[in-house]
């Protein structure tokens, strides 16, 4: 997904690439039920996870935006 919004196979943008992931999550959430949806969204979860998982940062955020989701759009602010 960088490589399409980049043109470079070499550079990862963290933040952009989770940012894309979020915006396909955010658009298959619009669509009706379907194989073919939840399959997405099992590779979008895999992905972040391989990408992600090992991140503190991100792994503050997930339990804050498990436990608290409504502080998830303020979590830069804590």
């Amino acid at each position: 997904m960088t490589f399409n919004a980049v043109q470079n196979v070499d550079t990862l943008y963290e933040t952009a690439y989770l940012a894309l992931l979020a915006n396909t999550f955010v658009h298959l959430m619009s669509l009706k039920d379907s194989t073919w949806k939840n399959d997405i969204i099992k590779l979008i979860y895999q992905t972040v996870m391989i990408v992600y998982g090992n991140n503190k940062s991100f792994l503050e955020f997930q339990k804050g935006f498990i436990e608290e989701p409504w502080m998830a759009c303020n979590y830069s602010d804590r």
